[in-house]
């Protein structure tokens, strides 16, 4: 929870990152607070690493002064079809370059067809936590021609609001998945953009004229900066893995909306087929390339660090969280997080988008009472019983826990 980017992540690091404790209900009705000194692993498995762990019903922020004294600088731009490569690539520019911690933006593309008719359009939100932005900060997204600019100085809650925005999905059908890449150097990040864009419009085009589909993808810069405001928030780095050392990231959340029920099936699983194309054609563009501001790291470990959790997928299509999950000894149905280190990096987040439902797999029949299955770390819940329980889920889940043995994606 938590995980996506906000204004003032180069700052503060990521929401998940600001939160102090958590008021929560487990899988066997008992209420815990979860933070670093108490019940510590959950505190890091609900910190970037899914849903599936607790119900949360409280929690304590840590909160942050914003902008001269509630003021800062910011606004809406909306680009036209032809410039948003040329978008696309001064977002991939400013993340590599984004020395200025206060500066951030939130774009999102959006291809409707509607009758046929493509309809592509870039919407960039603007923020910079301050009254005026530092010169020429913004040079290579004003040299591109807008047919809407409402960037200026205003009240902080203004911004926020225009992020929520309204909802343009009313009575229609969505799903969300989620892709990451590493932010390339201009010319290889380049290409990946521009064929990126295009495999984004095919999937957007109806194959029924007289349906309505709205395929939406937002490019969330992800620099080192981000990664160090990240660690620095917080004693216990979240579950997301994120180093400074690993270079600049982009992450992508796809939307697609759809009218007619009649493409309820195959719908998500273009959405689907988008998201895995999408990741294969960076892998292929992006191999033996190192990321800008690269340090250290293996490239294979830090390539997508959000795809598995929070790729969303129907009840009974289970995912796997890691390689090393294990089972405890009270249920079948409990599932758990391995936390050998405290930073689980890429492991935990990037091993599958999904998992063909298995009708009675038999892969935990044979397995006696308290005996764990697999090997790897200290699994949360190993040594407390209701901690046990913080995962609770379907029985098509709990019988692929262990299907293709921690592939990398």
């Amino acid at each position: 929870m938590f995980f996506f980017p906000s204004f003032i992540r180069s700052l503060f690091g990521l929401a998940c990152d600001n939160v102090l404790s958590f008021e929560c209900v487990l899988a066997n009705g008992t209420i815990v607070t979860a933070s670093p000194t108490s019940h510590p692993d959950l505190y890091f498995a609900l910190r970037g690493g899914g849903n599936q762990h607790a119900i949360v019903t409280r929690l304590k922020l840590r909160t942050h002064p914003i902008g001269d004294k509630g003021l800062v600088w910011g606004g809406l731009r909306i680009y036209a079809a032809d410039h948003l490569v040329a978008l696309m690539n001064s977002i991939s520019n400013f993340t590599a370059s984004s020395a200025d911690v206060k500066a951030a933006i939130i774009p999102t593309f959006t291809a409707v067809d509607l009758f046929g008719l493509g309809l592509p359009v870039g919407l960039v939100l603007f923020f910079y936590d301050g009254r005026e932005p530092t010169p020429g900060l913004w040079s290579a997204f004003d040299a591109l021609p807008s047919l809407l600019s409402d960037t200026r100085t205003r009240p902080y809650l203004e911004i926020t609001r225009q992020l929520s925005g309204g909802n343009i999905y009313k009575n229609m059908r969505v799903q969300l998945r989620f892709n990451a890449f590493r932010n390339l150097p201009a010319p290889a990040m380049t290409s990946f953009l521009e064929r990126h864009w295009k495999l984004v419009t095919s999937a957007a085009a109806s194959r029924n004229p007289l349906d309505l589909h709205i395929l939406s993808f937002a490019l969330q810069p992800l620099s080192r900066a981000v990664a160090r405001a990240s660690l620095a928030a917080n004693a216990m780095p979240n579950a997301l893995g994120l180093d400074p050392d690993h270079g600049d990231r982009l992450w992508a959340q796809y939307d697609l909306a759809w009218a007619n029920n009649l493409c309820d099936s195959s719908c998500p699983a273009r959405l689907r087929d988008l998201v895995d194309e999408a990741s294969r054609l960076h892998r292929n563009l992006s191999a033996g390339i190192r990321p800008t501001n690269y340090v250290a790291g293996d490239l294979e470990h830090i390539r997508k660090p959000i795809e598995l959790v929070h790729n969303l997928v129907s009840i009974n299509t289970p995912r796997v969280l890691n390689r090393d999950f294990r089972r405890t000894t009270q249920s079948p149905l409990h599932i758990t997080l391995p936390i050998a280190s405290r930073r689980v990096s890429n492991n935990l987040l990037c091993l599958l988008q999904d998992i063909p439902e298995l009708s009675t797999a038999s892969l935990f029949h044979a397995d006696s009472p308290g005996r764990n299955l697999g090997e790897g770390p200290r699994a949360l819940g190993s040594h407390e019983p209701e901690l046990g329980q913080v995962g609770h889920f379907s029985q098509a889940w709990d019988e692929v826990c262990y299907r293709n043995g921690g592939e990398e994606g």
